[in-house]
């Protein structure tokens, strides 16, 4: 964690969602909690495992992974964290910007959270770029969408390979970037 001092000071819970991450059986837990002092409003992001016995363990916690509200200090660059959810053992979050949208798609797997999907819609003049990448596949779809027409143009696919996913610790979400353990970049 980067800021131990101040956990205090997240008391209001965002978002609490239960679902089984690591697939053993038992419902785990997520909450978002946002910074009430800190006018960039930073949110804390708990990931516990449900224990055998009841209650739970905390596996993961930080105040980097989900972007604060107001990034860059001003009410343009606001940063909405829109939906956080657990879908067949897939935790999925999904960022709102002024002129998009991203998701990102992390599975436990490996002993850690890694990255295994990310869309993104881009609002131009003229149109919507898109972007759909999965990671384990290496499968890319580019596409963009016409505000004058009906239906998606310019197509791409392609594939890459990673041969080591992103790990949620590393995780940025503005950014189409992440740093891998040995300091080197994905770039999708």
């Amino acid at each position: 964690m980067s800021r131990a001092q101040g956990l205090n000071d997240f008391k209001k819970t965002i978002y609490h969602v239960k679902g089984d991450l690591n697939r053993d059986g038992r419902s785990d837990l997520v909450i978002v909690k946002a910074d009430t002092v800190d006018k960039h409003h930073p949110y804390l992001l708990e990931i516990l495992f449900a224990k055998g016995a009841g209650g739970y363990s905390c596996v993961f916690r930080s105040q980097n992974t989900i972007m604060a509200r107001f990034p860059i200090g001003d009410q343009q660059s606001e940063l909405l964290l829109e939906q956080l959810k657990i879908t067949n053992g897939i935790l999925i979050f999904t960022n709102q910007r002024i002129r998009g949208n991203m998701t990102h798609k992390f599975r436990y797997q490996n002993g850690n959270f890694e990255l295994i999907g990310y869309t993104e819609r881009n609002a131009g003049v003229a149109r919507i770029d898109c972007r759909d990448i999965n990671l384990l596949t290496g499968r890319q779809v580019v596409w963009q969408e016409l505000y004058e027409k009906d239906g998606k143009t310019s197509q791409i696919i392609s594939f890459k390979k990673y041969k080591v996913l992103p790990k949620l610790q590393d995780f940025d979400p503005l950014t189409s970037s992440y740093v891998k353990i040995d300091g080197s970049r994905v770039e999708f």
